[in-house]
């Protein structure tokens, strides 16, 4: 195992004596078999969008607002509530370093405590230093691995990837390998936990920026992307598990309260979950109707197509729009899929179509 390796190395460096190929072939671990599944399977913190001893890089173009989305992450998970609509266990702690604008963090903070009603959790810190740790320094890197062994922390937050690592050529595979294995090492310092990197987009780029050697160094990625109003969640790679579906998340402006001494309001906002945009509610409505009262059985997308132009005297009607909708149904567990590829069928769930539609108030029961 690699501790017991470095403490090997430790040890026979402090009395001058070399490392033999015999040491690092009995730091070694095998796995004969069925052995193999005595190893402890992967573990989530939050299923399917945040691994337990892992890498996570949280990216976005700038202005997007992954900063927003990394600490309400980040609040939520030392508060033990949910995110992505899953629970989570217990409150953990939490070791957000922030090394770029923490007032802006600390607003936030006081955004989020308002809009949910509920104190800032106890188990969440936010580091901050006036020289943000560089990931470059191999005494800043040990530094930062005693604070999360010291705070027992297994979420870490290192907001942003840019701040911390002043001066180093990003697209240089070579220069970014070393940066990889200080992550490694902070992730190991969890003891089990998730360290997120947040970085930085191009501005017109779907991809994080920089060497390919960061993005083969972590385990997942999540990409933040604007869809209108709203902030789209995209897991892109993810080495364990399967890429679940996009969520949405909206900011909802929150008034926060003057300064003491002060009279003027200040203005805040809270990244809260947020449902998928609607792609063609009349197409979603009148395409869910179709597969109840005429497909039963389900049917294909070509066979949606086909009837849905000639119902809605659409020639021109794309497969394209018609899959973007069926995928949204799906998505909101009002339709099902069976099968694979060009045997993909899809059926209707046995409810009424008014379920797309808003409930009725109150008032008018």
């Amino acid at each position: 195992m690699s501790n017991s390796l470095d403490r090997k190395r430790a040890e026979l460096a402090a009395v001058n004596t070399p490392i033999t190929a015999s040491d690092i072939r009995d730091s070694w671990t095998r796995y004969h078999g069925d052995e193999i599944l005595t190893m402890k399977p992967r573990k989530w913190l939050v299923g399917s969008w945040l691994p337990l001893d892992a890498l996570v890089l949280l990216y976005s173009a700038p202005g997007v607002g992954k900063s927003f989305y990394g600490l309400s992450l980040a609040l939520e998970v030392a508060s033990g509530t949910e995110w992505a609509g899953e629970p989570i266990d217990e409150p953990l702690p939490v070791l957000y370093v922030a090394a770029e604008r923490p007032t802006d963090q600390r607003d936030r903070a006081e955004a989020w405590r308002l809009h949910h009603e509920r104190d800032l959790p106890s188990g969440f810190t936010l580091l901050h230093s006036a020289s943000p740790p560089q990931l470059t320094n191999a005494l800043d890197v040990a530094a930062l691995c005693q604070e999360i062994e010291s705070s027992g922390a297994k979420l870490v937050v290192l907001d942003t990837y840019a701040r911390m690592t002043l001066g180093l050529e990003e697209n240089s595979s070579s220069a970014t390998s070393p940066i990889v294995e200080a992550l490694d090492r902070l992730r190991r310092a969890t003891n089990g936990g998730t360290v997120i990197i947040v970085h930085h987009a191009p501005k017109n780029g779907d991809t994080p920026r920089g060497s390919t050697a960061l993005l083969g160094g972590v385990d997942m990625t999540i990409q933040l992307s604007k869809v209108d109003t709203q902030i789209r969640a995209r897991v892109e790679k993810a080495n364990a598990g399967r890429e679940p579906m996009p969520l949405y998340y909206s900011l909802v402006p929150v008034v926060l309260p003057p300064e003491e001494g002060e009279e003027a309001c200040r203005d805040g906002a809270v990244l809260v979950h947020s449902g998928a945009p609607k792609q063609n509610p009349a197409l979603e409505s009148h395409l869910f109707d179709l597969l109840a009262e005429s497909f039963s059985e389900g049917a294909t997308a070509a066979q949606l197509l086909s009837s849905l132009r000639l119902d809605l005297d659409s020639p021109k009607l794309s497969a394209g729009t018609v899959g973007k909708v069926l995928t949204s149904l799906h998505r909101d567990g009002l339709i099902v899929k069976e099968g694979k590829a060009r045997l993909t069928r899809w059926r209707s769930i046995s409810i009424s179509s008014n379920l797309l539609q808003s409930p009725p108030s109150s008032d008018s029961q």
